[in-house]
């Protein structure tokens, strides 16, 4: 049984690959200026769908490229910022406060490079209580007991009983805080 690279020969999968890139290439000159997937398929002869496979593979290059240069100048600028220190460390040992201020300038610049002091994301909550009234709060009252007592409220089964919220009255304890009433009301 024979493979297909043993029934190709080698010149014709190089001529492929060759032109596969020139496609590609094409593709993504015709992306830039505009064109959809459909028409850039049609000038170059295949598919919508192969015509952004082929920009999508040379934008993948483009990035991978793009992130390789930038690690090497930050590679680079950091090993720069090692030497100027390592310059300095002899004077910053002396005490010399022109060296320390330099030496400070270049471990801020090598922290913000190396995203050391980037904003720090904080969440926060809060609580919220639910304030009830009193008609609420007595109704909650009014269930429990029902469940507690059983019956259907009509006050058959359960035992009676007030529980209507009172406020304490003017001059005692709650109340205005002065301890006497207003004119005319009653002190108990």
């Amino acid at each position: 049984m024979s493979t297909a690279l043993e029934r190709e020969p080698y010149s014709e999968i190089v001529g492929r690959t060759e032109r596969n890139e020139e496609r590609r290439a094409k593709a993504f000159e015709l992306r830039k200026a505009g064109a959809g997937y459909r028409r850039i398929g049609r000038e170059l002869g295949v598919s919508h769908d192969t015509a952004h496979k082929d920009v999508r593979k040379v934008l993948r290059r483009l990035i991978a490229r793009t992130q390789e240069s930038a690690e090497e100048a930050r590679r680079l600028d950091l090993e720069r910022l090692d030497a100027m220190l390592l310059a300095l460390a002899p004077q910053i040992r002396d005490g010399r406060i022109g060296a320390i201020t330099n030496g400070v300038k270049i471990l801020e610049r090598r922290a913000k490079m190396l995203g050391y002091d980037a904003p720090q994301q904080v969440q926060m909550a809060a609580v919220v209580a639910e304030v009830d009234t009193a008609e609420a709060a007595r109704l909650r009252v009014r269930e429990k007991l029902l469940r507690l007592f059983g019956g259907d409220g009509a006050g058959a089964q359960m035992p009676v009983l007030d529980i209507t919220p009172v406020a304490p009255k003017l001059g005692e304890a709650g109340g205005n805080g002065h301890g006497h009433s207003p004119a005319g009301a009653s002190t108990g």
